[in-house]
């Protein structure tokens, strides 16, 4: 198990439990106690645990893993290969729209640090604390009923708004990915039909996803991935999977 993973690990234990002890997390990783010891200080300096003699205790009031500020430090590593790949497909002059997910959210860091001049259209208010750090990405703010556990606005007012624009890309994550039977999943109806919404008023469709995902099951279809022109993740994938997506003439980055 890699390092990201077992810190995910932990705090999902947590998340459940309440309380850890490192001699128990040694034992159910096979690691040393020394390193639990240190993954628990990482946990610690982004702020997602309490540590305590002999172990850690949930963050006291932390809000649930679907929280915005867990999301945004976790897999960390893999948002930010996903990202490098993305902002390559974004040029000078272009107005894209970046859709409620963390992933989207480490693309606006990206278009920050190569200072790209482009116009971004988003319904995640993350996304716009970071666009403010750069004078030269002009930000549009869609409004609507804002969702406090994605941390961004979705469903009907926010639909009809996104219809009033047109953008070159856009971009867009999701909860679940079905290769098999080529639909793209979400957790709610609001949440998927406002991200069929982006993808609708888009010229060329960018799905961003880590492919963990493949593995999860979302509740609502939301899109047909025959529809989208890129599909970017974090690592090569399997033969069986690249043939998935040829088939259906995604181009896979």
């Amino acid at each position: 198990m890699r390092a990201s993973d077992r810190l995910d690990e932990i705090v999902k234990i947590l998340n459940k439990q309440g309380r850890v002890h490192v001699k128990d997390l040694s034992d159910m990783f096979q690691v040393t106690e020394d390193l639990i010891r240190k993954d628990l200080k990482k946990l610690e300096e982004k702020d997602l645990i309490d540590r305590i003699y002999g172990g850690a205790e949930r963050k006291t009031k932390k809000f649930d893993a679907s929280n915005v500020n867990y999301r945004m430090n976790i897999h960390k590593d893999e948002k930010n290969e996903i990202a490098i790949k993305a902002v390559a497909l974004i040029e000078n002059g272009d107005t894209i729209f970046l859709d409620t997910s963390t992933t989207c959210a480490t693309i606006a860091e990206m278009l920050v640090k190569k200072n790209k001049q482009v116009t971004v259209i988003t319904n995640m208010l993350e996304i716009v604390r970071i666009l403010e750090k750069n004078n030269d990405i002009r930000v549009i703010l869609t409004g609507g009923l804002y969702n406090r556990m994605i941390g961004g606005f979705v469903g009907y007012e926010t639909i009809e708004l996104i219809k009033g624009y047109h953008v070159d890309k856009s971009f867009i994550s999701c909860m679940s990915v079905g290769l098999e039977e080529a639909n793209l999943y979400s957790s709610t109806k609001d949440i998927g039909f406002t991200k069929t919404a982006i993808f609708n008023i888009s010229r060329i469709k960018v799905l961003v996803t880590e492919t963990r995902k493949f593995n999860y099951h979302g509740t609502v279809k939301f899109y047909d991935m025959a529809e989208l022109d890129y599909m970017i993740s974090e690592r090569k994938l399997s033969e069986d999977e690249k043939s998935l997506i040829k088939d259906l003439n995604i181009t896979l980055l």
